[in-house]
């Protein structure tokens, strides 16, 4: 059962979300699924069986990494995005990156290794995986694992590259993966850290212009 304070700004949300349904008003529906993650799970649980695969796809998706990874049915539906992947989504990658058909990526968290493929959110960035974990260690303390695996471009369900955080969403798609074992902190996510970019939004040109720079910078550190 779900739980909801009926507040008057909840119910005039609530009987939109059935009105648009009942009307098959997409627009409204899109527009009331993007409220916040909450009225986007809503709409998910209460109408997943009158919505198109796609439009619970779209709604997860938009949720998914502000919140909506809290929600297990966004993340059902966000598992599932694949299908509304655009054409075009490798323009949002960094160029250093764009053209290939596997990719690098890495995770910080405290999951075994034998559960990381079941993870969705990875990133392309060994630094910002390393920034995950330690974010992680003060919310879970305990023993914590930075992971390195690869993953086909078939298999990415989204990139999401509008912040620093290079992510790569997919579920059960990351291959070989291996524990990078680290004593103390790497060099790159020491730089990182103390240039303060990380804590900052960034859009989409500085966030692959600063992830081609670091890209460069591993390579000469060779």
């Amino acid at each position: 059962m779900m739980e909801y304070e009926f507040d008057e700004k909840t119910k005039t949300l609530l009987k939109m979300a059935t009105d648009a349904v009942k009307n098959q008003d997409w627009k409204q529906i899109s527009k009331v699924g993007h409220y916040n993650a909450e009225m986007g799970n809503f709409m998910l649980k209460a109408y997943g069986d009158q919505l198109p695969l796609e439009t619970k796809c779209e709604i997860a998706m938009y949720h998914y990494s502000n919140h909506g990874d809290f929600y297990p049915t966004i993340r059902k539906y966000a598992r599932k995005a694949r299908v509304i992947r655009p054409e075009i989504w490798r323009e949002e990658l960094p160029s250093s990156v764009r053209d290939l058909d596997r990719f690098t990526v890495y995770r910080g968290g405290g999951e075994d290794i034998s559960r990381a493929a079941y993870y969705m959110s990875w990133t392309l960035s060994q630094e910002m995986a390393e920034w995950f974990m330690k974010r992680h260690e003060l919310t879970h303390p305990g023993e914590q694992h930075l992971y390195r695996g690869t993953i086909s471009a078939d298999k990415v369900i989204a990139y999401i590259g509008g912040r620093f955080e290079f992510e790569i969403v997919q579920y059960r798609g990351v291959k070989n993966i291996e524990e990078i074992p680290l004593a103390g902190i790497s060099a790159g996510f020491e730089e990182m850290r103390n240039s303060g970019d990380i804590h900052h939004p960034a859009d989409m040109k500085v966030a692959q212009d600063y992830f081609d720079k670091m890209v460069q910078k591993e390579a000469l550190r060779g």
